[in-house]
């Protein structure tokens, strides 16, 4: 009973940590619709954001240090307003995504349309904060 015990604590929390590293995007969705407080990410721009920055910008991704989405409802609404200026500087000036992950990733790249939406919600964000 010991050995089995000894065996299965260990291996449910290998299981719980992948679940957890593993999340799926449609997870990120579901979290940023439940939000409380803060800035709201509107569905049209969480898809994008979804297809376009979760897969560095989560907690699976290498550049959550900058901003991880996975995390959105856990800062604070200053720290979300600033993150959200910070979105716009980036995509604005073709940094985000950046260059050599869209060579890479083209079905990843934001169009026009796209960068206008995130435009738009970055003001409408900006000025409900004011």
């Amino acid at each position: 009973m010991k050995k089995l015990t000894a065996f299965l604590v260990p291996a449910s929390m290998l299981l719980l940590c992948a679940g957890l590293i593993f999340a799926s995007p449609a997870s990120f969705a579901q979290q940023t619709a439940k939000a409380a407080k803060g800035i709201v990410i509107p569905k049209k721009v969480n898809k994008i954001l979804t297809a376009s920055c979760l897969p560095c910008h989560s907690d699976a991704g290498r550049a959550k240090r900058a901003l991880n989405l996975s995390q959105w409802n856990t800062y604070d609404p200053a720290t979300q307003l600033q993150k959200v200026n910070n979105i716009g500087n980036e995509v604005s000036r073709g940094k985000m995504p950046p260059p050599m992950f869209v060579e890479n990733n083209p079905k990843q790249a934001l169009t026009a349309k796209q960068k206008a939406l995130i435009a738009k919600w970055i003001k409408s964000s900006a000025s409900a904060k004011e």
